[in-house]
């Protein structure tokens, strides 16, 4: 009798540490997506499949040819913005932005094409809407910035196209 009782015992707290680590993953994943909400989203692109995270002690890569040598000095400089987990569509974002042309998904399906100092108006606009303050004269000096910060907070993501595609937000 006391065999089985005590495999009462061990399967009730078995449950009860189950229910203890669940609780203590979900306050985890709670603070994590409070932390950095693009990874702990995920968005359902193949652009958040691979996760790119550099090494701060790394030798500098010299035998890369220049389109490796671009992507690698991209990673590395926005890494900070995203925590040190750059998703490679990060790296499709900053293609748009180097080019100074912007992809936008449109209600409808299409896709405007948007100049940079253009949306850097009116994120600037925006900002400055928020923070009751005037738009910085000069609004193009940040906006890449300004862009991968929006996309850390999964407030805009890149589709498989390399469409920029921006959070509704209520």
């Amino acid at each position: 009798m006391s065999k089985s009782r005590k495999n009462k015992t061990r399967s009730a707290r078995q449950k009860q540490l189950a229910r203890q680590r669940a609780a203590r993953d979900a306050r985890l994943a709670v603070q994590q997506a409070a932390d950095y909400p693009l990874y702990a989203l995920r968005p359902p692109y193949s652009g958040y499949e691979h996760w790119l995270t550099p090494v701060a002690d790394a030798p500098a890569a010299t035998d890369l040819s220049d389109g490796a040598a671009a992507v690698h000095a991209t990673i590395v400089s926005v890494a900070p913005l995203y925590q040190g987990k750059v998703p490679l569509a990060a790296v499709f974002l900053e293609q748009q932005i180097r080019r100074g042309v912007l992809h936008l998904a449109q209600p409808l399906g299409e896709v405007a094409s948007v100049p940079l100092p253009d949306m850097a108006t009116v994120l600037a606009d925006t900002a400055a809407h928020f923070a009751a303050e005037p738009a910085p004269e000069d609004d193009t000096a940040d906006v890449g910035r300004l862009l991968h910060e929006l996309h850390a907070l999964a407030a805009l993501v890149v589709d498989d196209q390399h469409v920029i595609r921006l959070a509704a937000l209520v």
